[in-house]
């Protein structure tokens, strides 16, 4: 998870590895602080989201496939590039979704995504499936 899906290093994985350890302690608290200024993401339901320990598993397990890094990174990679890859084809597999099952995962995302700033200094939170 902290190399992106053209095999290259996050650029901030402290921050990921943050992230990642607060969803799975369930410091709801400490990952609400990340979008205190952001009202999109009372729009976007993200609160309510953190506070389901079983969709913090959800968001936690997309975050074992690679991210794609471009301006920022999304995990996973695939959400933003489809399945233009080996990488982006057995990331699917790990999560349960294949080309076939999901054609155009770029514009219907399948899964929660996680996704950072593109100064790497943040985390931007999670987004539902089907949203995107």
């Amino acid at each position: 998870m902290l190399i992106d899906d053209r095999g290259k290093p996050v650029a901030n994985p402290a921050l990921v590895k943050r992230v990642y350890d607060l969803l799975e302690k369930g410091d709801v608290d400490a990952l609400l602080a990340y979008g205190k200024d952001d009202s999109l993401w009372d729009y976007w339901g993200v609160p309510d989201m953190l506070r389901q320990p079983d969709i913090r598993a959800r968001i936690m397990r997309s975050m074992t496939a690679h991210p794609s890094c471009v301006e920022g990174c999304t995990y996973p990679g695939f959400v933003d590039t489809g399945w233009d890859t080996p990488v982006a084809i057995a990331d699917g597999k790990l999560l349960g979704i294949t080309p076939e099952t999901v054609p155009h995962p770029e514009k219907i995302t399948p899964v929660y995504t996680s996704s950072f700033a593109g100064c790497e200094c943040t985390w931007l939170g999670p987004t539902a499936p089907g949203k995107h």
